[in-house]
């Protein structure tokens, strides 16, 4: 059984992905692996991105060259989420077939606002 991972609000240190992120997170990394880019905007708590902007992000992931995976246990060793006093920053390790642990990673924006918590897509790259 994998621990219950907390929300923090550590400005100093980041920390690991929340576990009440990651069914979301989950289901955004399997639309893009999918290609049903128009399936984000309708994850609960996904902030509403235009079609042209997933298009932009998904063509990162084409121009990598390899095809993602769902997101394996291992991607919440490594993945990563800091408190920036009204939000996180959170780095979201990819996987893809043949490589396992890529360099992609999937970059979010976590909101909360009366304990709900709503994401907004920023990026998939290579940093």
């Amino acid at each position: 059984m994998i621990a219950d991972i907390p929300v923090v609000y550590d400005k100093e240190t980041a920390s690991q992905v929340p576990t009440v992120w990651r069914e979301s997170l989950i289901r955004i990394v399997e639309a893009f692996k999918n290609n049903d880019l128009a399936a984000i905007n309708y994850i609960d708590g996904v902030q509403n991105i235009e079609l042209e902007h997933l298009q932009d992000i998904a063509e990162n992931i084409t121009d990598y060259g390899e095809t993602l995976v769902n997101l394996p246990d291992e991607t919440w060793k490594t993945s990563q989420a800091l408190w920036m006093g009204f939000r996180w920053d959170v780095i979201l390790d990819l996987f893809t077939e043949r490589e396992g642990l890529s360099d992609l990673i999937l970059s979010i924006r976590v909101f909360e606002t009366d304990g709900v918590f709503e994401y907004s897509i920023q990026d998939i790259y290579v940093p």
